[in-house]
C-alpha cells in the first residue's frame, strides 16, 4: 500500500493558433475543437462555482475530476500549466496504464473512490483547466505525453499549451469527423496555499439528517420534511438537474455509499446506493420554473 499526492500544475495562458486540418479547430485558448462531433463529453472538478462562476481551490488542496460522455468510448484527461506544462492524468500508471472506456451515459471520477492516490492543486495561481478528450477508438497518446522514467507514474509533455494543441489535432485529424469530441473544465487556483485549520462546520440543515445530505450550493430549500431516515424536500436553484444530482452523488460516494442502479430522462433522475446491509432509493425530479422534489426513501 502506498499514498501519493499529485500536484496538478494548471493555469491558462490565452494562445492563439491555426487549424492544422479541414474540419478541426484550435481556440484562442489553444484547445481543439470538433465542429461537428455527434456526442458530448461534459468534464467538470468536485468544487461549485462561487461568484466569478468558477470553482476556486487553495494551492495544496485535493482536487477531483468528474467526466461523462453521452457515447460509450475511451477518454483521456489532461491539465494544462500556465507555463504550458501539460501533465496526462489519464491513462496513468496508477491505474496500470489502461485507457479509461466508459459507457454511454456513465460517470467516473479521477482518483476513483478508494483509490491509493490523490491530486492537489500546486503552485502558480491563476485559472486553470482540465482537458477531455473522447473517442469511438483507443488514441495514441505517445505524441502528446510521455513517461520521463519507469518511476514516474504520470506522464508529461515539454511541447507547451499550444504545441500540445497542435500534435493533439494531428492525433485526431484521422478518425472519422463524428467520433471523437473534446470538453474543458475551468477553475481558479488562488495564488497562497491553504491555511492549516480545521475544516469549519456547515453553517446550513442538511436536506436529511441520517445522511448529513448537504444543500446544492445557492439553492434555498422550500420545504422539508423526514423521519428518522427517509426525507422529503424541495428547493430551487437554477442548476442543471444532472448537476445538482452530481453534487448529492459525491457527497455518497465519500461517504462510503456505493451507487448499485440509476434510471434517468430529461426530468427525473432515480437511484439506488447501498452500504453494507443498509440500502435506499434517491429520487431527484425537475418540477419546472427552477424548482427541485428531493425524496430519499430507505428499505
Amino acid at each position: 500500500m502506498f499514498t501519493n499526492v499529485v500536484r496538478i500544475l494548471i493555469a491558462a495562458s490565452l494562445l492563439g493558433s491555426a487549424a492544422l486540418a479541414q474540419r478541426v479547430e484550435i481556440s484562442p485558448q489553444a484547445i481543439v475543437v470538433n465542429p461537428l462531433p455527434s456526442f458530448d463529453v461534459d468534464v467538470w472538478v468536485d468544487r461549485a462555482p462561487g461568484r466569478d462562476g468558477l470553482p476556486t481551490y487553495a494551492v495544496g488542496e485535493p482536487i477531483t475530476v468528474g467526466v461523462r460522455a453521452s457515447e460509450s468510448g475511451y477518454v483521456y484527461l489532461f491539465s494544462v500549466s500556465s507555463t504550458g506544462e501539460v501533465v496526462q492524468i489519464l491513462p496513468n500508471r496508477f491505474d496500470g496504464g489502461r485507457d479509461a472506456f466508459l459507457a454511454a451515459g456513465e460517470t467516473r471520477y479521477f482518483p476513483p473512490a478508494g483509490a491509493r492516490y490523490t491530486y492537489s492543486v500546486a503552485a502558480p495561481g491563476g485559472l486553470a483547466k482540465v482537458i477531455a478528450v473522447a473517442s469511438r477508438q483507443p488514441l495514441d497518446t505517445r505524441t502528446l505525453a510521455s513517461f520521463a522514467s519507469e518511476r514516474d507514474l504520470l506522464a508529461t509533455s515539454q511541447l507547451g499549451q499550444e504545441g500540445f494543441a497542435r500534435a493533439l489535432a494531428i492525433v485526431v485529424r484521422p478518425l472519422p469527423q463524428e467520433s471523437w469530441v473534446t470538453g474543458t473544465a475551468q477553475y481558479r487556483v488562488a495564488a497562497q496555499p491553504a491555511p492549516e485549520r480545521p475544516a469549519p462546520r456547515p453553517t446550513v440543515a442538511p436536506l436529511n439528517a441520517y445522511l448529513g445530505l448537504l444543500p446544492y450550493p445557492g439553492s434555498e430549500v422550500t420545504r422539508q420534511r423526514g423521519g428518522n431516515r427517509g426525507s422529503e424536500s424541495t428547493f430551487t436553484s437554477r442548476a442543471r438537474l444532472r448537476d445538482v444530482y452530481d453534487h448529492f452523488h459525491r457527497q455518497l460516494v465519500r461517504d462510503g455509499w456505493r451507487r448499485t442502479d440509476i434510471d434517468r430522462d430529461d426530468d427525473e433522475i432515480e437511484a439506488e446506493y447501498r452500504r453494507g446491509r443498509v440500502k435506499f432509493e434517491l429520487e431527484l425530479e425537475a418540477k419546472g420554473r427552477n424548482r427541485f422534489a428531493l425524496k430519499i426513501d430507505f428499505d
